[in-house]
């Protein structure tokens, strides 16, 4: 029977999946719960893995706001901003910037209040911004959506069906008063009807969005026959990178990495590093014990909620042999909580 021993104050999640190639695997995932405000230190209140995809509302017509960790592995890390779009102080704005630096990325969205298009004798235009003094930084404000033309025809935005300002194909009539996008990429705002952008954001992406589902692989006839249940040959781990592709690395992030978050307080940045946390992982499999390492695979920032997770993957193969897993140990051997948050 297995045991699981946790020496970590964080909280674990023990799984065996099979890989891409169909071997069991035993995958140790850890998630560790930090407050942000006034630095960043251990939760009292540690959360588990997520063993589940959570929309904000109906699957088909909201966002994610928290991915399952029962999977075969990301290839890098991902980051993930949960939060509002806050003026500072308070004040009412028609317009501003969230933005969110870590490592060597920086990535910036232009945040407007409510908008539609005009239409008038010679073309379009864009109404003024309503003003705000909060706005939710979800994906059901950004660039997206389902559209239905005059002729019954439906086409979907597949980045962020979800989205509002995706129009299709029309008529100068369906244009007026359609809304339009709170958020977008300063580098390339809308500037005509027939624009597409790519969906801005900071929160998580949907497996059935582009482009997670262009990497899911194919499952067709010849996957029935020759390959499943397991993975298909084409399949591209990237398809379990849930953040937005600008804030999904290619590596894995190690912890002490400078973290800035702009507009998202109502007042200073938000500044910290990421925890570094190393852990000794020890699996016990019939006569013999490994010590695979854990990457840091998620990194889950939200403001409103004072609250940072760093979700960590360990696995090690335990092909035929995945009844007689022993024993699980989680030793945290350090952790260093740097920085601080204003």
């Amino acid at each position: 029977m297995l045991q699981l021993e946790n020496r970590s104050p964080f909280e674990p999640l023990i799984t065996v999946l099979p890989d891409a190639t169909g071997v069991d695997t035993l995958h140790v995932v850890v998630r560790a719960t930090f407050t942000l405000r006034p630095e960043p230190s251990v939760a009292t209140e540690q959360l588990a893995p997520v063993a589940a995809d959570v929309y904000s509302g109906d699957p088909a017509a909201s966002s994610p706001i928290s991915v399952s960790e029962l999977h075969t592995g990301k290839p890098g890390t991902d980051v993930v901003l949960l939060g509002t779009a806050l003026p500072p102080g308070g004040a009412p704005v028609t317009s501003m910037d969230v933005a969110l630096s870590i490592a060597d990325r920086r990535k910036v969205v232009r945040v407007f209040g409510d908008r539609t298009w005009k239409a008038g004798m010679i073309g379009t235009s864009i109404s003024p911004p309503a003003p705000f003094t909060a706005m939710p930084l979800v994906y059901e404000r950004a660039f997206g959506g389902v559209h239905t033309g005059a002729d019954g025809t439906v086409e979907v935005e597949t980045r962020n069906p979800v989205g509002r300002g995706f129009l299709g194909a029309p008529t100068g009539k369906e244009i007026a008063g359609e809304p339009l996008p709170n958020f977008e990429d300063p580098a390339a705002l809308i500037a005509k009807p027939k624009d597409r952008p790519v969906p801005a954001g900071f929160g998580f992406i949907a497996p059935t969005w582009e482009p997670r589902r262009g990497f899911a692989g194919t499952y067709d006839e010849a996957w029935e026959k020759s390959r499943a249940p397991f993975l298909p040959d084409d399949f591209d781990p990237r398809f379990l990178n849930s953040a937005h592709p600008d804030l999904a690395f290619d590596r894995f992030l190690e912890g002490g990495e400078a973290v800035r978050a702009e507009g998202v307080t109502g007042g200073r940045p938000l500044e910290f590093s990421l925890p570094v946390c190393v852990f000794d992982i020890e699996v016990a499999i019939a006569d013999r014990t490994a010590r695979p390492p854990a990457n840091l695979e998620t990194v889950l920032i939200e403001p409103d909620a004072n609250r940072l997770s760093l979700t960590f993957r360990a696995t090690e193969s335990c092909e035929k042999q995945s009844r007689r897993i022993r024993e699980v140990t989680i030793e945290l051997r350090e952790l260093l909580e740097r920085g601080g948050a204003a």
